[in-house]
């Protein structure tokens, strides 16, 4: 069975104090795969993903 509520998704992790980045995947243009709901995020990131609205891309 295949991943039911997975997401795809580019990141910057920074400390706000001294804006220093202290992890992303913009650096060597990897990914990050997961499914939401299941543990491999901390918990911000499930309710945040799950409760963002996002508007239509138009170019």
């Amino acid at each position: 069975m295949g991943c039911v509520d997975c997401w795809t998704v580019h990141y910057e992790g920074s400390l706000a104090e001294i804006d220093e980045v202290f992890d992303t995947t913009h650096e060597d243009n990897t990914i990050f795969t997961f499914e939401l709901g299941k543990g491999p995020v901390i918990k911000a990131w499930d309710v945040a993903l799950r409760t963002m609205k996002v508007a239509p891309f138009f170019t």
